[in-house]
């Protein structure tokens, strides 16, 4: 077997992917013939669907009509059902037992015959991969695989206030895996105005992998509120103030922050306050979360009234007096009326520390309640007393009474009269790592000080790893925050078909090879369902045992992929694992290089190359040693003489004595211009006051200022601080934790750094005078000399 440097490692070509419906029917059609294998095609599914089911060029699959039916998709609907531009065509809306007869109310009510509701997951799962058009204001789930042909419209679903995708306050950043996966694939992405366009871009970091365009036009539902403004309502009117009432409305968020039964309560007490304080000649329509307004009891009121179920929310607004919110997004939707805004933001600091927000709310020309009692204030001026100009122009400037029949156009393949846009990207390198559990390995540990020295204006590296094994487990953090993450579901899918292939493998009826030329197509269409259409030009599958995923990242096409065997995976090839040895002798035709953690790792390897029956395949691919992180910056990225920049660091020096006690003293500090620290077992460490050194390997480590009777220093190992752990500069230049000291357990943050080695005899010991090598680790920030000693005068 042959070891390489990663600076000069050996990249062999990849096996060119070629995956078409016709090789896939041919392959299943010869294991037909040789097998037992009979299919029924009742049994297929969203994977299957891909492969086999037309796609239909009028239909049309719209998600997020919500509980009521209101919002943008009405509006959408309107348009297509009664529009002749659109007979022929079909909308599919899903509903449920709650749902069903409130959407068919609105289908009576509104003509809607060109809908057709549906419940199923299994119509779902062919809508999905049979309608041209998808629409959406939300995501599509996880399992959608976006075929070619499709057209796929993301509308969002507000204007955001507070902050979202990787910029928000939380961890579980894997958790937006689905919905970046859901932008990459967007043909066309609506946004209202600039302030959105860039924060929603921004905040969920796939930019540089968008494909779609911007659509910059305000929302159908903004549209609905200026067309209902400007024609006679005086029937509305009196449907729901028959009296003549001001009407109000109040729809604040949901705070999921707050516990749900304080929420309840605290609800409850607004809303009888506010209903005690009304005016007779005064009305409030309530638009509350379900599981708020589930448990609230409206009969009780005398001025507060639910939101009726079969009058659009927005027709409601366009004809009430002002508005009560808190940090709904509604507010900006609101705003293009140019009435009174009302914003609740008596508990804003808690908000604010607990989700973020992209602007500073206070600084809004509208008016702010501290209290329940200042909402009743405002409600009694008379109407709006401030100047929203400027905000009007900023955050509704796109919006027009036609949007809907402007966006309906996508669905005629016409961009006529559309502002649109290119999605903002600086022509990064793109390189997807995946670590599955991204957390409690070395491996994490020389990824994050890869990265760390990466130049962010030219690279995006996306760290990929499985959301229900990382989620918000604390040991992925920081790394997770220094990196933009892109999670998946690590539960590789496989057709009906492939199911099928996949169990006479099992049975030992047909080859991996046999099976892998039906299964390929299966792991090609699972990547499709992580990453949507991302395009990468590097993938390193850095941190992966499942042999499943090992073929998912097989399949996807990059100009590099790299392949990283770590220990689990050895340890599966020991026990004989058939799956995993097939596996990985096949995808080595996809990979272009293979690597492993350090020589002992790659002997390991080759002892497994030996046990297979199949050697030629192994061999015939090198294997590269990644010593640390330095090398592991170099393997990622393209250019040969890449080094990930740990020397745009620098720290502070200090020299410590170590394990001496023997009546040790210093010579010739001065306490001015030094910091002296004497610790009561008799150690003693000191640094220059305000030093600094660039780790560029320039330090020099001169004679320390120790005294100590009867011994001599002869030089000093290296100490530096690595998430909260004191590791160990080794002779091979990678970093180490003691976890055999006193029985010493390391942090969850980094394990034991080496593996089967001794480690009091591998550590570096720099001489005097001589220079401290290049830490390779970015972001070390102090590093301790700890002096070795002599016994006896030098």
């Amino acid at each position: 077997m042959k070891i390489y440097n990663p600076r000069s490692c050996i990249v062999s070509p990849q096996k060119e992917l070629d995956f078409s419906v016709e090789k896939r029917q041919a392959a299943l059609a010869a294991l037909a013939e040789k097998t037992s294998l009979v299919l029924d095609e009742e049994k297929r599914n969203i994977v299957s669907h891909c492969y086999t089911m037309p796609i239909d060029e009028k239909g049309i699959l719209i998600l997020g009509l919500g509980k009521n039916v209101r919002g943008n998709m009405q509006y959408i609907l309107d348009v297509l059902n009664k529009s002749p531009e659109f007979e022929g065509y079909t909308c599919y809306v899903r509903g449920d037992e709650v749902t069903d007869k409130i959407i068919s109310g609105y289908k009576k009510k509104n003509g809607w015959k060109r809908t057709t509701i549906f419940r199923s997951n299994k119509r779902y799962a062919k809508y999905m991969e049979s309608c041209k058009y998808l629409i959406t204001e939300t995501y599509f789930p996880e399992s959608w695989i976006k075929r070619p042909g499709q057209v796929y419209i993301n509308i969002w679903h507000g204007t955001p206030l507070k902050k979202l995708g990787l910029a928000k306050n939380t961890r579980n950043i894997p958790g937006n895996g689905n919905t970046q996966k859901n932008f990459v694939n967007a043909d066309y992405l609506l946004y209202p105005n600039d302030y959105t366009f860039k924060n929603m871009t921004e905040s969920y970091k796939v930019s540089e992998l968008m494909h779609g365009k911007a659509l910059m036009l305000g929302y159908p539902r903004c549209g609905g509120l200026l067309m209902t403004a400007a024609k006679d309502n005086s029937a509305l009117v009196k449907e729901l103030a028959p009296n003549g009432e001001k009407i109000f409305v109040y729809m604040p968020t949901f705070k999921d922050y707050i516990d749900n039964e304080q929420l309840v309560t605290e609800t409850a007490e607004l809303l009888d306050y506010l209903d005690a304080s009304l005016r007779d000649d005064q009305i409030l329509f309530v638009n509350l979360h379900h599981r708020l307004s589930d448990v609230i009891d409206y009969e009780k009121f005398t001025h507060i009234k639910k939101f009726p179920p079969l009058v659009d929310s927005y027709a409601l607004m366009a004809v009430s007096d002002a508005l009560i919110t808190d940090y709904s997004s509604v507010f900006f939707d609101y705003l293009t009326l140019g009435k009174q805004l009302i914003l609740h933001v008596e508990d804003i600091e808690h908000y604010v520390r607990a989700r973020g927000t992209y602007m500073d709310m206070l600084t809004l020309p509208f008016d702010m309640a501290h209290s329940k009692e200042e909402i009743i204030a405002h409600l009694n001026k008379g109407g709006k007393t401030y100047d929203d100009t400027a905000a009007k122009a900023e955050f509704c400037a796109f919006d027009c009474p036609d949007s809907a029949e402007k966006l309906c156009r996508l669905f005629k393949d016409s961009e006529q009269g559309l502002t649109l846009r290119e999605i903002p990207k600086k022509g990064k390198q793109r390189i997807l790592a995946v670590s599955d559990g991204c957390a409690n390995t070395p491996e994490s540990l020389r990824l994050l000080g890869a990265v760390r020295g990466f130049d962010r204006e030219k690279v995006d590296l996306f760290l990929s790893s499985a959301v229900e094994k990382t989620g918000t487990a604390a040991p992925a953090y920081p790394l997770l925050f220094n990196t933009p993450a892109f999670g998946y579901r690590s539960e590789v899918k496989l057709s009906y078909e492939g199911r099928e292939v996949f169990s006479l493998y099992e049975q030992g009826v047909i080859s991996f090879d046999e099976a892998f030329e039906v299964l390929k197509y299966d792991y090609y269409l699972n990547s499709k369902a992580m990453y949507g259409e991302s395009e990468f030009d590097c993938i390193f599958v850095y941190d992966v045992s499942d042999p499943q995923l090992i073929l998912t990242y097989a399949m996807m096409k990059a100009k590099r992929k790299y392949l990283y065997i770590n220990n689990a995976l050895i340890e599966k090839m020991l026990e004989n694992d058939k799956f995993t040895l097939d596996v990985l002798c096949k995808v080595q035709e996809y990979f272009g290089c293979v690597f492993a953690y350090n020589s002992d790792v790659s002997s390991r390897l080759k002892d497994c190359i030996d046990m297979t029956a199949d050697n030629a395949k192994w061999l015939s691919t090198p294997v590269t040693t990644i010593r640390n992180s330095r090398d592991l910056g170099n393997i990622l990225l393209t250019s040969d003489d890449y080094t990930p920049d740990p020397k745009g660091s620098e720290y502070e020096l200090r020299y410590f004595t170590g394990k001496m006690t023997n009546d040790i003293h210093t010579e010739g500090l001065d306490e001015k211009l030094y910091r002296i620290d004497r610790f009561s077992n008799g150690n003693i460490e000191y640094s220059l006051k305000g030093n600094k050194h660039k780790n560029d390997g320039s330090c020099t480590l001169e004679m320390p200022a120790f005294k100590a009777k009867g011994y001599t220093p002869i030089g000093c190992k290296l100490r530096v601080k690595v998430f909260g752990d004191w590791a160990w500069v080794m002779n091979d230049g990678t970093l180490a934790v003691n976890n055999s000291k006193n029985g010493r357990k390391p942090t969850t943050k980094i394990k034991k750094m080496l593996a089967d080695r001794n480690f009091k005899n591998s550590k570096l010991v720099v001489g005097f005078n001589e220079k401290i090598p290049v830490i390779n680790f970015a972001g070390v920030n102090t590093v301790i000399a700890e002096v070795v000693w002599k016994k006896g005068k030098g």
